[in-house]
């Protein structure tokens, strides 16, 4: 039912809009940006897109969602439905850690707000996994900027084999627990 190319495009580079979702048609897609704002927990690195193939209609596109106001362009939600099937097309972004060139007090805040929009972030795409319909299918499409490494797992690790998390950083940590 689902043929065709669906994008997910975490991380485009685009310019700030005014309000949260712009539509844009090419011949093949319906993109669908969500633009992002200047904030303490948003830079000029986010904005998110989903592009929908151009052979589904405005009628099968049932939702569009961003995230949270204070997130803006960090991610969002599309919904296609065809009938009583249904595509839920997630795309989050996020942010690397903060520059260990910044020193000081700058680099506290930045650590700080990098943590808060890092879980607030984590928490709305815990929302979004939770209220998608059973019968509709899911898709995740993530910059996490994370670090699910190989690496030598603790001693008392609960896994077997190469199973272990290995080096994981602080974002990696957030999104084993969605």
């Amino acid at each position: 039912v689902f043929k065709g190319c669906f994008l997910a495009l975490p991380a485009t580079k685009v310019k700030a809009y005014d309000r949260p979702v712009v539509r844009e048609y090419t011949p093949f897609h319906a993109i669908i940006h969500f633009g992002h704002i200047e904030n303490n927990y948003v830079n000029n690195s986010a904005g998110c897109a989903i592009g929908i193939p151009s052979r589904f209609r405005e009628k099968h596109i049932v939702d569009v969602r961003p995230c949270p106001p204070e997130l803006q362009g960090r991610g969002g939600t599309v919904t296609v439905a065809q009938g009583s099937l249904g595509l839920k097309i997630v795309t989050a972004y996020f942010q690397p850690k903060p520059s260990t060139t910044l020193t000081g007090s700058a680099r506290k805040v930045a650590l700080s707000n990098w943590s808060k929009s890092c879980k607030m972030l984590a928490g709305w795409l815990n929302e979004e996994i939770k209220n998608t319909p059973n019968r509709y299918q899911l898709v995740l499409a993530m910059d996490a900027n994370t670090s699910f490494g190989k690496g030598a797992a603790p001693q008392d690790d609960i896994h077997v084999g190469s199973f272990a998390h290995g080096s994981v950083n602080e974002t990696g940590k957030l999104l084993y627990k969605l």
